[in-house]
């Protein structure tokens, strides 16, 4: 979720429209759009991340991914402890009684644990882990990618999900960095920069109508019987998303604000958690009942709550997302 390479617009666009989606999908909403949802919304961000990925030495790779992903992860968790602390039952509902339960959560990784205290942060290991498998084998050797793959069928049909360090989501994230890898190599998203806006307008409808399909058939993500069918829903979903952004890049003019929540996804999706809860019993008190058309107002609500904390952060604990103090992003330029 870290950005490694000369910015390109439509990747802002299309990563603020992920975390909106998550954001989104963490609130009520119908069965079918959950479904819908999780078709693609994180295999997104495994995407996104693996069109992002910058080569280099094993040891450049290993000190990026230490700064990027592992002191951001302890970090983090260890910051949730201290909030369910703080606020108690408010943000927490797993049955541990002590901190230590908690703090032994960051070990495992997964939200499998009870005292995993927040459950989102599943995806940060999982993306090491991703990383760790691309880059210092899969890049130098590529038919190692074939027993990884036969690994995550097997996990997948044999329904053991939520495993240590959440390898099993890893393995399944692992497609759609690697096709984030290939998307990049051989420039695919210059097909949606090229092509006329018809054209580009019609693709995006056809995508979209396979994503809808994809999601009634409710074989998405790690959910269902058939691991084909959930990658290449995955696949769809993704391509749909890309050429929406690149519409919205090609129609529209560069946003400050897009830019500023594509540099903040990895603090709206590590507390958003917090923020829903919030926002949810702001709505409450206003008046909103609860349905999706409230949830998608929810969800906008809740990362600007977020927004305050954003530079402060930034500034005085950087290390936290995995950036330097001076590549502090405002909305404002």
């Amino acid at each position: 979720m870290q950005d490694t390479l000369e910015r390109q617009y439509w990747v802002d666009i299309a990563k603020s429209i992920g975390i909106y989606l998550i954001v989104f999908g963490h609130l009520p909403t119908s069965d079918f759009l959950v479904n819908f949802l999780w078709t693609f919304h994180v295999p997104l961000f495994f995407f996104i991340s693996g069109f992002l990925n910058k080569s280099g030495s094993p040891e450049a790779f290993l000190k990026r991914l230490t700064f990027r992903l592992v002191i951001p992860y302890i970090s983090i968790y260890l910051t949730t402890v201290l909030l369910v602390v703080a606020f108690g039952d408010r943000f927490y509902v797993a049955t541990v009684n002590t901190v230590g339960e908690m703090l032994f959560g960051i070990f495992w990784g997964s939200q499998t644990y009870e005292g995993f205290v927040n459950v989102v942060l599943w995806f940060l290991p999982a993306l090491a882990i991703v990383e760790l498998i691309f880059n210092l084998l899969i890049q130098k050797t590529k038919w190692l990618y074939i027993p990884f793959l036969v690994t995550s069928i097997y996990i997948y049909q044999t329904g053991n999900y939520d495993l240590f360090l959440s390898i099993d989501l890893a393995l399944l994230g692992l497609n759609y960095y690697i096709i984030g890898i290939y998307a990049r190599k051989y420039n695919f998203v210059q097909f949606f920069r090229e092509v006329s806006l018809w054209i580009l307008v019609l693709v995006f409808m056809v995508l979209f109508a396979f994503t809808l399909l994809f999601a009634y058939y409710g074989n998405v993500w790690y959910t269902g019987s058939f691991y084909p069918i959930s990658l290449v829903g995955g696949i769809i979903g993704i391509g749909m998303v890309v050429s929406l952004s690149v519409l919205i890049e090609r129609t529209t003019k560069q946003q400050n604000f897009i830019i500023f929540i594509s540099s903040n996804t990895l603090f709206i999706f590590c507390f958003h958690m917090f923020s829903n809860s919030f926002a949810v019993e702001l709505m409450e008190k206003m008046g909103f009942q609860e349905s999706v058309r409230s949830s998608l107002i929810t969800a906008l609500l809740s990362i600007l709550m977020l927004i305050p904390f954003i530079p402060l952060t930034r500034r005085f604990f950087p290390q936290i997302l995995g950036v330097r103090r001076k590549s502090i992003t405002t909305i404002s330029t």
